[in-house]
């Protein structure tokens, strides 16, 4: 079996397809068309999400003369949006200006004095698939763009979602069936670039993990072929609150003291609940399949075998999970294959809590693009 080399991928939105060529306004509950039929490789990359406040006078002085002034919150996927922002309508442009307080020159002549306060939350969150020819040139990139509104402190609201696509500026097969599928399953002939649509916001991308810039990705599909012994995979983490133990105790009726009654616990040896062990190795199903690593590739989970709980895991722990590749083969059917995993589950002090063997039937690359 091949090593499978991680995806390595741009972080920075001055990219040779930054600008997308044509776009979509598309409803809610449309998905992503399947693009592995029409190029060789198809990455998807973890979706950004990038959280903003828009500011104006009380009156909305800004909003009247078509400007949005905009400051974006620090995030680790995305620390090249982090800052303030004016859009006249072409887009966002970065401006200087203080953490903690709003930039008033860029503005002023519509301002004249007043103040600014807070007046909308705005959450826009972008995925990205990648379409690569069999060289590795990168042929186009489908931006799938979802932004959610509200008053502050109010309930976030749907307010619009869009596909984009750029390509590489080359015509191609690939590009021209891309583009296809997507006009397909948009439902909408789309528009050009010389046609009037909204602004849309700026493409955003993973932040680096590495002084190099650029951040290794495992959140894509991995079949057969792309699975080895030895690799191992890191979900991120999740922090166990009162709710998920309440939860899981109403829906197993696991209602043992020792995880629902506070003054029965306190004289435990542990001298507090502990969470449930099943809900333990629950989480760890949940954590791997938000890693992406085998969502679309797997068929089914094969049992869990050897577990153990090896310390208690207590409400308030945040825990992650790491998956081992034991060993792959292919199953007789030629279209699927077996890969043993060790799953191993440790709290916030990097301490193991559980582990034991989760193996899984997945997919060969040939029968999930068939």
């Amino acid at each position: 079996m091949p090593e499978t080399t991680l995806i390595r991928m741009e972080t920075t939105t001055l990219d040779p397809l930054a600008d997308p060529r044509r776009t979509w306004r598309i409803p809610d509950d449309r998905r992503l068309p399947v693009l592995e039929h029409h190029a060789d490789d198809v990455r998807r990359l973890p979706a950004v999400t990038v959280r903003e406040t828009l500011w104006d006078t009380p009156d909305r002085a800004l909003a009247f003369a078509g400007i949005e002034l905009l400051r974006a919150e620090p995030d680790d996927d995305a620390p090249a949006a982090d800052g303030w922002s004016v859009d006249r309508g072409r887009g966002p442009t970065p401006v200087d200006g203080p953490r903690d307080r709003p930039p008033r020159d860029p503005v002023e002549r519509v301002l004249r004095g007043r103040t600014l306060e807070v007046v909308r939350i705005r959450q826009t969150t972008t995925t990205l698939l990648r379409a690569h020819g069999r060289d590795g040139r990168l042929h186009a990139e489908l931006a799938d763009v979802r932004v959610d509104e509200g008053d502050p402190g109010t309930t976030m609201l749907r307010s619009a979602r869009w596909w984009a696509l750029t390509d590489d500026g080359a015509p191609s097969s690939v590009l021209r069936a891309i583009e296809r599928a997507v006009t397909e399953a948009a439902d909408d002939d789309g528009r050009g670039p010389d046609d009037p649509v909204p602004t849309l916001a700026p493409v955003r991308r993973p932040a680096p993990t590495d002084a190099s810039g650029r951040c290794e990705d495992e959140r894509v599909p991995h079949y057969l072929e792309d699975l080895a012994a030895g690799q191992t995979f890191t979900t991120p983490g999740r922090t166990i609150t009162e709710a998920d133990v309440v939860s899981f105790a109403s829906w197993t009726n696991d209602n043992n003291q020792v995880h629902t009654d506070v003054e029965f616990a306190s004289r435990t040896r542990y001298g507090r609940r502990i969470v449930h062990g099943m809900l333990g190795a629950s989480l760890c199903v949940g954590l791997i399949a938000r890693t992406g690593v085998f969502e679309g590739s797997a068929v089914a989970l094969l049992g869990i075998d050897q577990w153990r709980f090896t310390a208690p895991v207590f409400i308030g722990d945040t825990v992650t999970c790491q998956v081992e590749v034991l060993s792959t083969r292919l199953t007789s059917s030629g279209t699927t294959g077996i890969v043993e995993r060790m799953v191993t589950l440790r709290n916030q002090h990097d301490e193991v809590v559980q582990h034991g063997r989760m193996d899984v039937m997945v997919l060969t690359r040939a029968a999930a693009i068939a």
